[in-house]
């Protein structure tokens, strides 16, 4: 019985070890998603400064709109950062 026990135990530690792994794992692929996005968020704020998107409003509303999109999408990266951090410190 007490081997038993034992055997749960690890068998708990292991699976715990796996997570944490994945986790972390996760942790660096979020950062790598979020340098990205924050890279495509700046090219689009130089081409927003630009003159092409005063003198071309089609353009700008395209523009405009991938502007919106990155940054409903670095939102949502940052968001699960927070979660997968401060699940691996618990």
């Amino acid at each position: 019985m007490v081997n038993e026990k034992s055997k749960k135990s690890e068998e708990k530690k292991e699976k715990s070890k796996k997570n944490l792994f994945q986790l972390k794992k996760r942790l660096e692929q979020l950062e790598k998603e979020i340098e990205s996005a924050e890279n495509q968020k700046s090219k689009i704020e130089n081409a927003m400064n630009g003159e092409e998107f005063i003198k071309y409003p089609v353009k700008a509303k395209t523009i405009s709109a991938e502007y919106d999109a990155v940054s409903k999408k670095l939102n949502e990266l940052m968001e699960e950062w927070g979660r997968v951090s401060e699940e691996i410190e618990s």
